[in-house]
C-alpha cells in the first residue's frame, strides 16, 4: 500500500509521469520490469481514487495517462485485471483493427476500380464488360470481404446480407435481357 499522508497532487503526477515514461522507455528492453512499473502506477492511482478522488484526472492530465490507460492501470490497481489480461486484450484489439482496417482497404479500392472501368472511350452510358484479370481480382477482393464481415453478422443480418446479394444477382441477370433477344 502507498503512503499518500502528505498529498500533493502535482508532486504524485510528476512522479506517476516518471514512472509512465520509464515503463514505455523499457517496455523493449524487459517486459518483466515494465509489468512492476505498471503495476506500481496502477497501485498509486487506485490509492488517489480510493482517498482523493477529486485529484486524479488532474494528476493524470500531468502525467500524461490518457482515459483509456488510466482506465486500465485502475482496473489493474483494483485487482479486477492482470497485465497479461491487458496485454491479451489489446493484443486482440489490434488484431481485429488491422483486420477492420484491410477490410475497409478492400472496400474502398473495389468502387474505384469500377468507377475507373466506366471511363472508357465507348462512352459513360456504354458499361464495359470487367477484363477477366478484373474480374478474378474483384472476385477476390469479395471472397475476402465476405470471409471477414459475415461470420459477425448475427441471422437476422446474415439473411439481410443474403437477400441484397440475391437481388444484386437478379438485377444483374434482368440487365443482360433474355437469351432469345438481340443485342
Amino acid at each position: 500500500m502507498i503512503d499518500l499522508t502528505n498529498f500533493d497532487p502535482i508532486k504524485i503526477g510528476d512522479e506517476i509521469a516518471e514512472l509512465e515514461s520509464e515503463a514505455q522507455d523499457k517496455l523493449a528492453e524487459a517486459k518483466g520490469e515494465f509489468a512492476s512499473r505498471s503495476e506500481k502506477i496502477a497501485a498509486i492511482l487506485w490509492e488517489v481514487k480510493e482517498h482523493h478522488p477529486e485529484h486524479l484526472k488532474a494528476i493524470c492530465e500531468r502525467a500524461k495517462i490518457g482515459r483509456s490507460r488510466r482506465k486500465e492501470l485502475l482496473q489493474i490497481g483494483r485487482g479486477s485485471k492482470t497485465i497479461e489480461q491487458s496485454r491479451r486484450e489489446s493484443a486482440e484489439r489490434q488484431t481485429r483493427s488491422r483486420a477492420n482496417k484491410k477490410a475497409r482497404a478492400v472496400t474502398v479500392t473495389a468502387p474505384a476500380s469500377a468507377h475507373a472501368a466506366k471511363k472508357t472511350d465507348a462512352g459513360p452510358t456504354a458499361k464495359p464488360k470487367p477484363a477477366p484479370s478484373d474480374s478474378v481480382e474483384a472476385l477476390a477482393e469479395f471472397k475476402a470481404a465476405c470471409d471477414l464481415w459475415l461470420p459477425q453478422l448475427n441471422e437476422r443480418d446474415r439473411d439481410k446480407a443474403s437477400t441484397h446479394v440475391n437481388s444484386m444477382f437478379e438485377k444483374l441477370r434482368n440487365s443482360r435481357g433474355s437469351p432469345g433477344q438481340a443485342a
